[in-house]
Parts: C-alpha cells; structure tokens; sequence
C-alpha cells in the first residue's frame, strides 16, 4: 500500500531542474529537533563536513518559520550545540501532511536545490502501536522519498536496529517472521525500510539505509537524550541506590550502547558516498551504526560506583517489590511495567551472539575499524 501511494504522489509531480545559476547545494534534514536529528545538524556544519552543502533546510514541525527556527534554536542549545543559522533554514512544515506541510510552489522550488535528502525524522515511542505511528514514520518516509525522486536527489534512511534478530547481517533483507511480537515503532521502521528498498530497486532512488543502535550521550560533553530508556533506567538505579544483575532480574543485562557524535558523523559521511561506489562496494547494505560489541550491566554499575554513586545489589524480589513502590516523577516510573516482575527463568543465550554485532561493511565503508564506536566510561 504504502509502494503504491508513493507510485501514485510521483505521477502527479514533475522532475524539476535547478533554477538558473544556481547548483544543487542544498541538504534536507528531517527531525533535526530530535536527539539524534540536533547532532547530524552539527556534523553538517562543520568546516571538514564531507557533504560540503552551502546550506541545510530542516523541516521542523511549528506554526510558522519564525516559530520553526526559534523552535530549532531552543533544541540545539539544549544539547549545547552551536550552528550557523546564515547556512540553516528552518521551515515549518509536517511529515504526516501532503508534501512534508510545504505549499506545491515551495516543494518544487526546495526540489530545485536539493543534492541530499537526510531522513531521521520519526516519531519514537515503544507504548504506541503501528497504527497510530504509520502516518508519521511509514507516510513522512514516502513524503520525503517523493522529495528526493522529484528533487533526483541522493536520500538517507535513518532506520534503527530495533526490528534485527541477533546477528542479522547489514542486508536490507530482514524477514517479517518475528514483526509480530515487536513494538509498534519497530514495526513501522521495518515498513519504512520495505519502502526504501522499493524506491531503490523500481524507481532509480539513490537510496542509503543506515540503523543506529541506541544512541547515547556525546563522547566529548555528554550531553544526552535523558527521556530514552536506557538514560532512564541509570538515572533510576542511581536514584533508588540499588541493582540487581542475578538471572531472574527484570534489567537489561546488555546495553549496545554508541555515542550520538559518531552516528551523527557516520550517517553525514555515509550520504557524502560518491553513489559509483555505493553501487560498486555497498548495493543492498544498510549500515549498522552501533558499536560491535555491547557493555553488560554489571560494567555500567562498575562505572557508576566508581562515579561515586551508591549502588547496592539486591535480589530479584526485593528489587521489584521497590519498582512496584515508585510513584509518578521517578525516572524509572515510564519502566515500571518492564521492572516489577522477576525475569521467568534464566536466559541461556549464546552470550558471543548476544554482544556481537556485524560492522563490516559500515567499517569498509568508513575507512576501518574504529575505538570511538565504544562507549567509554567519561
């Protein structure tokens, strides 16, 4: 369904040239607002950028221009991030409404200029269900698909490894066996994913496919997305003062944890790609941007304790009974389904398999094999 109305938005639009003296020089970013989105701006702005584009237009979703880049400024000063707002143009615009909220005139016309379409806007939750999330991340994907097919721009999809089995390979063939018991978000990036290979394969699309793991704080200032879910959970074990790393406790025990600056510059470096040789070295990868090998619980503790935080380890039982006591405002209060029962049984995984994830191509791609893909504990 979703191939077919992207099929059907290309009917009715015209391939579109550049207006006269000028060059396509311009890049479009989705989700620049979002945690991810604020750091590939900044890559884009820096002077060793690889994309080298004269300006960068972030769709952002506000009443109007004015209201769209106060909206940008105020996210990216969050994170303590700096951009050139000479080179960046914020445009109010919507990923769930025809031609990304943009006027016809003012589609073409961004259409006109457009070398790159860098897609990672989405809206990210794991408690809604794929229905309620399709307009947004399955509709905006075929929006911003339309752009660059229009534009005959290059386009990155900025996926996720939500929806992998245990050491998938980095195909764009994923089998929808096990969609069913993922959440509604992985789900709708798996679709999203099915209808950017479509673009590829049937519609000439210069399309790139890149899935973060879970992005986490910038390696040189820290600054992270404190609402995801893993900022959660070790704000909230540093607030209760206590673990819990036996078999039947209901914590994660891995955490394939990336900094957000080497995503954010991975993905930039991925999109600057001479197509020649994506088609040559990489056609049909998706990249895996995450680090090859996760950090166990017991190693985040390690560092937390020796951080100076207080962190006793209790069993089980006693740790769920203390989730089930939490009240609204804890930082583990959006977990507290996930923490207050004891793990069934025992995981037997295989435990190689379970930490170990395929970057061979994202390292060809980049040139080697590289330490800053791992988590420190600064």
């Amino acid at each position: 369904v979703a191939a077919r109305s992207l099929q059907e938005e290309m009917v009715r639009a015209e391939p579109v040239e550049p207006p006269r003296g000028t060059g396509k020089d311009t890049v479009l970013l989705t989700g620049a607002t979002g945690f991810l989105g604020a750091f590939i701006l900044r890559a884009l702005m820096r002077e060793a950028c690889p994309l080298r584009c004269a300006r960068v237009v972030c769709i952002v979703r506000a009443d109007d221009g004015a209201a769209a880049s106060a909206r940008l400024r105020t996210c990216m000063e969050g994170y303590g991030l700096t951009f050139d707002e000479q080179r960046v143009e914020a445009v109010a615009g919507d990923l769930e409404s025809e031609r990304l909220g943009l006027t016809k005139a003012a589609f073409l016309a961004l259409a006109g200029r457009l070398r790159c379409v860098i897609h990672c806007g989405a809206r990210v939750s794991s408690a809604i269900p794929y229905a309620a999330l399709r307009e947004s991340n399955v509709g905006g994907t075929r929006r911003a698909l339309a752009l660059a097919l229009v534009a005959s721009a290059d386009f990155v999809h900025v996926s996720t490894m939500g929806f992998l089995p245990l050491g998938h390979a980095e195909s764009r063939v994923v089998a929808d066996g096990g969609l069913a018991a993922q959440t509604g978000y992985a789900q709708s990036k798996w679709v999203s994913e099915q209808l950017v290979s479509y673009a590829a394969q049937h519609m000439q699309c210069r399309a790139r496919i890149v899935r973060p793991g879970v992005v986490c704080g910038d390696s040189s200032t820290g600054a992270a997305n404190l609402k995801d879910a893993t900022s959660m959970l070790l704000c909230g074990l540093v607030t209760e003062g206590v673990t819990c790393t036996e078999p039947r406790s209901p914590v994660p025990r891995l955490f394939n944890l990336c900094p957000c600056d080497t995503v954010a510059e991975a993905t930039v470096s991925i999109a600057a790609m001479p197509w020649e040789r994506h088609q040559a070295e990489f056609r049909g990868a998706a990249f895996h941007l995450c680090a090859s090998e996760s950090v166990t619980l017991e190693l985040l503790c390690d560092w937390l304790r020796g951080a100076g935080h207080e962190l006793r380890e209790v069993a089980a039982q006693t740790f769920c009974a203390r989730i089930r006591g939490i009240d609204e405002g804890h930082p583990l209060f959006p977990l507290k389904a996930m923490l207050s029962t004891p793990a069934p049984a025992a995981v037997a995984a295989d435990a190689a398999q379970a930490t170990s994830f395929d970057t061979t191509l994202r390292d060809q791609a980049l040139g080697g094999v590289s330490s800053c893909w791992t988590i420190q504990r600064e």
